[in-house]
């Protein structure tokens, strides 16, 4: 049995829900001093698919497939992990039918991501996304798997400060959206701080108090408790409502629901609409409310609506109306990008 030990240096999650899995996510620190993202839940047992094991799969693809290494910074790293730490019928001592058992599983992986809203300029954040899409579609028509749960809270920016020659995120981003996915492809040099920052939509007053040196970023997904293989129906949806599909929310519970890759886009396009709403500027800069208790952003009661079929009624009045509810709604910030948003919708 292999074991390791680590110091835990901050806690960066926990779940405020009294009933569900009770996750907490901390960054810890091995002996060699190296930092880790470690994430202690609680699962229902008679979940079939392993968070584990689908990280395994995942990295699997990544490591044999040709086109594999362009995705390298844009899923987490599985260092170690244990499925079952303790279960609650250890903890009640006898076995319960209601709720259902849970086990405690111990996952720790890599790298340590920046928050989806802490990108530097309009130009990080697209390319961000960029990966993003580059990845759902390598996870969709390569390993054959769903995420499952695109969200704000599950997007990060893996800022990579060391990489090997030609495998920085900005010359993998160029390859994998050309679609020229050749281990001998020319790439091109990465940028220089001068043409990755947009000094156009930076407010001069911003003190960053930060490294002048270039910093190579790229989007990654997380959390893959709800990844699923894909072509297998379920029994539920999966997802956090206010990201989720509205295809996914009109599943009826009487019949099997199946995951498709499409569901994953249209949540990360939820993701978009929602950092584009709620920052004004860069590092996560959030708009001001207008007095009328933002009344006018209709985008709030994707947040507030907790019965499915409601929320997707909402959802698909919201986006048909893009003009007067989202285009008119956009901080002054992104309104440059309200035609490029609708594009989206419309192609979603």
């Amino acid at each position: 049995v292999t074991t390791r030990n680590f110091a835990v240096v901050k806690l960066i999650h926990n779940s405020p829900v009294l009933f569900g899995r009770g996750t907490r996510v901390w960054i810890v620190r091995d002996k060699l001093g190296l930092f880790y993202v470690l994430k202690d839940s609680w699962i229902n047992q008679q979940d079939q698919v392993s968070e584990i094991d689908l990280i395994k799969h995942v990295e699997k693809y990544l490591k044999e497939d040709e086109d594999g290494y362009l995705f390298q910074h844009s899923f987490p790293q599985y260092y170690i992990g244990q499925e079952v730490v303790h279960s609650t019928n250890t903890v009640h001592g006898f076995p319960i039918d209601s709720p259902g058992t849970r086990s405690q599983r111990r996952i720790v992986t890599g790298a340590i991501g920046d928050p989806i809203t802490s990108f530097r300029s309009k130009k990080e954040f697209v390319s961000v996304c960029l990966d993003l899409v580059n990845m759902l579609d390598f996870l969709d028509n390569k390993a054959k798997v769903i995420h499952g749960d695109v969200s704000i809270n599950n997007i990060m920016i893996n800022r990579v400060l060391e990489c090997r020659e030609n495998e920085s995120p900005s010359q993998l981003r160029v390859a994998a959206s050309n679609g020229a996915y050749k281990p001998d492809i020319k790439l091109i040099a990465p940028p220089s701080i001068a043409n990755q920052s947009d000094s156009s939509s930076i407010p001069s007053q911003i003190d960053y108090k930060g490294t002048d040196e270039p910093i190579e970023a790229c989007g990654m997904l997380i959390d893959c408790d709800f990844m699923r293989l894909k072509g297998n129906p379920s029994h539920l949806t999966s997802g956090t409502l206010p990201f989720m599909a509205i295809e996914a929310l009109m599943s009826s519970p009487t019949k099997p629901y199946l995951p498709h890759g499409r569901h994953d886009l249209e949540a990360l396009l939820n993701t978009i609409l929602t950092v584009c709403h709620y920052t004004e500027g860069p590092g996560g800069e959030l708009r001001k409310h207008n007095g009328d208790g933002d009344k006018t952003l209709k985008l709030n009661r994707w947040f507030v609506e907790v019965d499915l079929v409601d929320l997707a009624i909402w959802k698909t009045a919201t986006l048909e109306a893009f003009n007067t509810f989202i285009g008119l709604a956009l901080p002054i910030y992104w309104q440059d990008f309200a035609p490029y948003i609708h594009r989206l919708i419309e192609a979603t």
